[in-house]
């Protein structure tokens, strides 16, 4: 990433982690109460801190950062709170932070937050602008660097090798590359409890690496990515177009551990631009990975997935039948994504508003929109 965000391997910001564990952050912490203030008795309980930090989330949303800190920190200030309510508001507080560029208090209050609880992430990774989801690496490297977690999956490139050669109205079929692995990461989170690692942060550790997916076949490549992202598990692949209605997608799973592939999956099907014929697809890519991790991870982390995708994909169908640029923002997504791994804000904005235009319920561009208007700005 681009600009003052990209701050990866910084001994500077290692520091400042250092520093807020040992607590030489107490004075500010101190001053953010007194200017918050604490939560009347009248609304205490369960219910007022769920209230307090809807209120919270909702005024980082709408890009006021300055009350989205207030009202965490009055959270943070109640007796009445639980744990849970304070990992979220540390959470918000963080994000908050990070879009008014505070950066140490920023870092202070995500490690407060992994003090409560080393699980807690930003999830999905789609509703929180890069700089909110590096800042929550920076920290969680420094404090548990080098640990896997068994939940944790990340998704890399499908690449292309087509025979086909032609295009998709005006679309080129490379453009999946990136499209591809973003279906999966929306499908796998919205079907499974599974921590999925977001994409920047996927695509930065392959190139620190200077490394392709392929280079997965040396098992020493692949621990050290997995350690790197903390992900047990990597899903990468290819497709083919074999003509203009058929395509084919070669899919494996690494156990990062080991570097062992645990499975390579072969899907081949229909493709056209009718939005249901392009789900069936979907759906064939994912259920067959589910399935995969289901062996492999165990029913007692993904307990019943492929029933899972099979109900989930019954309600998308649904969904998708009256979008008709479903398709078209499958294509146009992919150079959204690739403004935002350039770093370029405005040309990710433009070209997430274009996804909405011809397809304008997807939630996803919306949201995306939402969050990377302020960076946008600058």
């Amino acid at each position: 990433m681009k600009g003052p965000w990209n701050a990866y391997g910084s001994f500077a910001l290692f520091m400042v982690v250092l520093l807020a564990l040992i607590g030489t952050l107490g004075g500010c912490g101190k001053q953010q109460g007194q200017q918050a203030g604490g939560i009347s008795e009248t609304t205490a309980g369960s219910s007022a801190m769920d209230e307090m930090l809807a209120a919270a989330k909702e005024a980082f949303w709408d890009a006021e950062f300055q009350t989205a800190e207030r009202l965490s920190q009055s959270v943070l200030s109640a007796s009445e709170a639980q744990k849970e309510d304070r990992v979220e508001a540390y959470k918000i507080q963080a994000a908050a932070y990070t879009m008014r560029r505070v950066r140490s208090n920023a870092l202070n209050s995500l490690v407060r937050m992994f003090e409560l609880d080393r699980t807690a992430r930003y999830s999905p990774p789609t509703d929180y602008p890069p700089p909110v989801l590096q800042n929550y690496y920076v920290v969680r490297d420094s404090l548990f660097s080098g640990t896997m977690d068994i939940n944790t999956v990340a998704v890399g490139d499908f690449e292309t090798n087509s025979i086909y050669t032609g295009k998709f109205k005006n679309y080129d079929f490379g453009a999946l590359e990136k499209a591809l692995p973003h279906i999966i990461m929306l499908d796998l989170t919205e079907i499974t409890q599974l921590k999925v690692v977001d994409r920047q942060r996927t695509t930065d550790i392959l190139r620190e690496l200077q490394l392709t997916e392929s280079g997965f076949a040396d098992p020493g490549q692949a621990v050290r990515t997995g350690k790197l992202l903390g992900a047990h598990t990597f899903i990468f692949g290819q497709y083919m177009l074999l003509s203009a209605d058929q395509v084919r997608i070669d899919a494996r799973i690494v156990q990062t551990a080991t570097g062992e592939v645990l499975t390579a999956r072969q899907i081949t099907g229909k493709f056209s631009g009718k939005p249901e014929v392009f789900l069936e697809l979907q759906e064939k890519l994912i259920t067959e990975l589910v399935r995969t991790l289901e062996t492999s991870l165990g029913s007692q982390i993904l307990p019943d997935p492929v029933d899972e995708a099979t109900k989930y994909y019954a309600q998308k169908k649904d969904d998708v039948k009256s979008r008709e640029g479903y398709v078209d923002g499958v294509f146009l997504t992919s150079q959204a994504l690739d403004a935002e791994e350039r770093g370029d804000y405005v040309a990710a904005v433009e070209n997430w508003k274009r996804v909405l235009s011809v397809d304008p319920e997807n939630q996803v561009a919306a949201t995306r929109i939402k969050v990377l208007t302020p960076l946008a700005k600058g």
